[in-house]
């Protein structure tokens, strides 16, 4: 049988999360703990600056506990803030095809390759350009 879950529950949130030990996320240029996250947020610990409801942050990046840097450069809106607390949780807004496909990478714990350099085109003849 479904549990209902209501107000007194605290954990409301709807999507997967998925637990991030030892990952940061960074926000505006300096790195938080990064709690946990889902396709539509994240929630992160240590954050002391003040913000207030619907506030807009630019994520540029979640660095893994192995120190890879994978970059995500999106906006998100906090959802809520806590000062005594210090925890932030916002949602992803206006996320792009490309960071919402390594946001689903890394929330179904699948490894997000590092984006790869084309490889120069060696020039090719024409065949109209050959001389008969």
């Amino acid at each position: 049988m479904p549990r209902i879950v209501g107000f007194a529950d605290a954990n409301q949130r709807r999507d997967l999360r998925r637990h991030m030990q030892g990952a940061r996320l960074v926000i505006d240029g300096e790195a938080y703990e990064l709690a946990d996250f889902s396709l539509r947020g994240f929630l992160c610990l240590d954050y002391e600056k003040r913000c207030l409801h619907g506030d807009e942050l630019f994520v540029e990046a979640i660095i893994l506990a192995d120190d890879t840097l994978v970059e995500i450069n999106t906006r998100a809106s906090v959802a809520r803030f806590s000062e005594e607390r210090k925890y932030m949780a916002a949602v992803f807004i206006g996320v792009s095809a490309r960071a919402f496909g390594i946001l689903e990478k890394l929330s179904l714990g699948r490894p997000v390759a590092p984006p790869r350099k084309s490889p120069k085109k060696a020039g090719k003849k024409s065949k109209k350009s050959k001389k008969r």
